[in-house]
């Protein structure tokens, strides 16, 4: 699949485990989508058009079910989430870096929800050798409050907070493994 924004929707986004490719996404209206394809979300590494965002969510709720989110090289995150409330279950970020400087964090997930507390959750995700330039190696949490359970983070790495980073955000980690992050 290719990387996408949702701006102002309600949508869940269910891959399946079939490894089938969703190639075009299209929304409209204010209308409730659940996609039911396109397990993996990757972006070509020297392709600069493409590799500002991966998914891209604004002012939005949205559940994202058994992705895979795979080598994206962005400035804000495979997945970066602006004053939204998150739902990512059985979710895999494997390899995903920041580009530029040190500004650009949390290579799998840059949050920056700010006002919506006690509402985004990720659960059953696995975070595996994500690089960031900035701080939040995996995830960067920089407003909001997001809980992160069930979880393992495996060699991810950052200058602060090789696996989660929080700075003005909140959160809390629950029954996670979080083993060699840097």
């Amino acid at each position: 699949i290719r990387p996408f924004s949702v701006y102002r929707k309600n949508i869940t986004i269910m891959g399946d485990s079939a490894g089938m490719e969703l190639d075009e996404w299209r929304a409209s209206g204010s209308t409730l989508f659940t996609l039911l394809s396109g397990v993996e979300i990757e972006t070509h590494p020297l392709d600069p058009i493409r590799s500002t965002y991966g998914v891209h969510i604004i002012d939005s709720t949205v559940t994202i079910v058994n992705f895979n989110f795979v080598g994206m090289h962005t400035r804000e995150g495979a997945l970066s989430v602006k004053n939204s409330e998150i739902h990512v279950r059985d979710c895999r970020f494997i390899r995903n870096t920041t580009a530029g400087s040190t500004a650009d964090r949390g290579a799998a997930i840059q949050f920056d929800s700010p006002g919506l507390w006690n509402k985004s959750t990720v659960v059953s995700c696995e975070f595996d050798s994500n690089r960031s330039r900035g701080n939040g190696g995996a995830v960067s949490v920089s407003g909001g409050w997001i809980e992160i359970a069930d979880s393992t983070f495996d060699g991810n790495e950052a200058i602060k907070g090789g696996a989660v980073y929080f700075e003005g955000g909140q959160g809390e980690l629950v029954d996670c493994e979080i083993r060699w992050n840097n």
